[in-house]
């Protein structure tokens, strides 16, 4: 199981994915002064220590896809199925940077004068789409060499 590459691509996507749960998605700044951090579960507001908006869709989403990425990676013996698994978690990661655009342009219309930073994590999806992108390509390249074997036998 971890000896194949495309293990490893897997397993570095889920903890990429895991990690937007502890570090900030965006920085919302007003007059130079950083007043909200867009997080996975909403946008905290470092005034009053709380959040003022919650994002409970990115929340949902992303639990989606870390689940989808620990039946992948169980199922190292289902060659066909974890690659659609793993064509499913690219396009539900495709919807998460999208969920994560939408909320930031959101919120900088609601509120003028706001101006934002990505964070670290806003680049862990595309990260994790090439990561994933190339574990379906090992786990392909292995399904045609079982194919390729089976037919020489």
């Amino acid at each position: 199981m971890i000896q194949r590459i495309q293990t490893i691509y897997l397993l570095v996507s889920l903890v990429l994915i895991v990690l937007i749960f502890v570090v900030p998605i965006a920085h919302l700044t007003y007059n130079s002064e950083q007043f909200t951090t867009f997080r996975a579960i909403g946008f905290y507001d470092n005034a009053s220590g709380t959040y003022s908006v919650q994002t409970l869709s990115v929340a949902i989403l992303m639990a989606v896809t870390i689940s989808l990425y620990v039946i992948s990676i169980l199922l190292y013996k289902r060659r066909v199925i974890q690659g659609r698994i793993c064509i499913i978690n690219i396009i539900l990661l495709a919807g998460l940077l999208a969920l994560f655009i939408y909320y930031v342009v959101f919120f900088v219309q609601r509120v003028p004068g706001v101006t934002w930073s990505p964070g670290l994590s806003f680049v862990f999806p595309p990260i994790a789409i090439i990561l994933t992108w190339l574990a379906f390509r090992g786990i392909r390249k292995d399904e045609l060499l079982v194919k390729l074997s089976d037919r020489i036998r």
